[in-house]
């Protein structure tokens, strides 16, 4: 949290721009800070997720949508705020999954902060998240490009074209520094690249999992080349395994879990370790679910 409110604060005027792309946007410290800097003076825009998913039976609103316009109203900034619907052609859109600031000074993007944390509470002190502040401002200004695309509504298939276009080339090892690519993407060829980066590290592999390990990635823990291989994790299996293949699913992880290679940090109660309780928080509120691994920008630092 004090990293974000902290990038926030680097806006120290009217000569300071700050762009925020959200799928949740409900954490009262986090919209706080935002008001802040608009009434020093910056420039600030604010796009969140606004798709007209099914409705809570428990609480008939929409998640996060409408508790992201309650934010906005409640916090007094309902006018910097705009709607972003993934696809207006079907009934149950795919999430807005872009979770980054840009900062800018003087017109152009100077850094921008962008990973894995939801604006909400949940996301922010419940999940295994992270952030990351790149002051690279070739990359700033590509995400600055990607929120002008989300703001101008851009149909959802060309978005996925020009993001395309946004992404450094990644058919090989990346040269010392940040390399980005962005999502929604056209194919799994990024997803494949990472999982051959971590398959071929020869020193170490730290990695974070939002829900569950891609299969992919479970071929790299199992055959990588690396000789230690970390993995902080929400839970050993993510939502949508079917009953009669969770037991199955489960013993292959736990298995995967137990080669002297690895070392998973799973943030739940099952003490395995004595790493698994220190991670383990439980936020006040809801804890959202939701597909960061498909719908999320990523940057990817050596």
């Amino acid at each position: 949290m004090e990293a974000i409110l902290g990038f926030i604060a680097r806006a120290e005027g009217p000569d300071y721009g700050l762009r925020v792309a959200a799928y949740e946007f409900r954490l009262e410290p986090f919209a706080r800070a935002l008001k802040a800097a608009k009434d020093r003076g910056v420039d600030v825009r604010i796009i969140y997720d606004g798709c007209p998913n099914p409705p809570d039976p428990k609480t008939g609103k929409a998640f996060p949508r409408d508790e992201n316009r309650a934010t906005a109203q409640r916090m007094g900034i309902k006018s910097l705020c705009m709607e972003r619907v993934t696809r207006h052609d079907v009934k149950t859109p795919p999430i807005s999954h872009h979770k980054f600031i840009v900062l800018t000074k003087g017109g152009k993007a100077a850094a921008v902060l962008t990973g894995s944390a939801n604006f909400s509470q949940g996301g922010v002190y419940g999940q295994s998240n992270v952030v990351h502040a790149a002051e690279v401002k070739r990359i700033a200004a590509k995400y600055s490009h990607c929120w002008s695309l989300l703001e101008a509504d851009t149909e959802h298939a060309v978005l996925k074209q020009e993001l395309a276009k946004l992404n450094d080339p990644h058919d090989a090892l990346p040269k010392v520094g940040t390399t980005c690519l962005f999502s929604p993407q056209p194919s799994l060829a990024a997803l494949n690249w990472y999982a051959k980066l971590a398959s071929e590290e020869q020193g170490a592999l730290f990695m974070t999992f939002a829900f569950r390990m891609n299969d992919l990635f479970k071929n790299a823990y199992r055959t990588g080349a690396a000789p230690l291989r970390y993995a902080l994790m929400d839970k050993l299996l993510g939502p949508g395994v079917r009953k009669e293949k969770k037991q199955a699913a489960l013993d292959g992880m736990l298995a995967l879990r137990k080669m002297v290679e690895n070392r998973f940090a799973v943030g739940n109660r099952i003490t395995t370790n004595a790493f698994d309780r220190w991670i383990k928080e439980k936020p006040l509120g809801s804890t959202p679910m939701c597909n960061s691994s498909t719908r999320s920008s990523c940057c990817w630092t050596r």
